[in-house]
C-alpha cells in the first residue's frame, strides 16, 4: 500500500517536473515504477543515485532522513527542484 501510494505521488512529481513530454497520468505512472525500479538497482552504492529519462533526472537521496527521491529539471542553467516525494519506510532498499 506504502508503495503504491509512493509511486502515484512520483508520478504527480513527473507530471509537475515536465520534462519534454507532456505526461498523461498513465504514462507518468509507468515512467514512475521504471525510475523506481532503476533507481533501486543502482543501490547505495551509487553516489549519487541518479537516473535521466524524459529530459527530468531523478536523484535518490537514500543517505538523507527520511529518504528522498527529487525530480529535477534542466532550465539551460542548471538542473532545478520540481518535486520532492519522500520514500516511506520500508519501500527504500
Amino acid at each position: 500500500m506504502q508503495a503504491e501510494r509512493f509511486i502515484l505521488q512520483l508520478a504527480e512529481g513527473i507530471i509537475a517536473g515536465g520534462g519534454t513530454a507532456n505526461y498523461t497520468a498513465e504514462g507518468a505512472l509507468a515512467m514512475a515504477r521504471q525510475v523506481w525500479q532503476r533507481l533501486k538497482a543502482l543501490g547505495p552504492e551509487a553516489y549519487p543515485c541518479l537516473w535521466e529519462e524524459g529530459g527530468l533526472r531523478f536523484v535518490y537521496q537514500w543517505d538523507e532522513s527520511p529518504q528522498v527521491v527529487t525530480v529535477m529539471l534542466w532550465d539551460e542553467q542548471l538542473w532545478r527542484d520540481m518535486a520532492q516525494v519522500v520514500v516511506p519506510p520500508g519501500v527504500g532498499q
